[in-house]
């Protein structure tokens, strides 16, 4: 089973993106950062009886530490190999 890291999946192409993994048997992880909607697309996409293949993770792009210390690390910690990884996530920058 390959594990992928889709970000942004919690909206648009993203979402649908980590629906079809799934349906595929990947391992999804679910890279979003807002909780609340991170378990409810958990939720959608594992919407079919016995297929728990996403699982919602937090990362805030915003906060390199919470790239860092406390997604990667956690990831590091439960996943021996990352086989994908779907970058997607925007960001935006404002200047002071």
């Amino acid at each position: 089973m390959n594990v992928v890291i889709v970000t942004g999946a919690n909206t648009g192409i993203c979402l649908w993106t980590a629906n079809e993994l799934a349906k595929a048997e990947a391992k999804v992880i679910l890279a979003c950062r807002e909780r609340l909607r991170g378990i409810e697309v958990e939720k959608v996409v594992n919407h079919f009886p016995l297929r728990i293949y996403s699982v919602y993770e937090a990362i805030d792009l915003s906060n390199l530490r919470s790239i860092r210390f406390l997604f990667v690390n956690k990831l590091k910690s439960m996943y021996s190999i990352i086989d994908v990884l779907v970058d997607n996530a925007g960001l935006l920058l404002q200047r002071k």
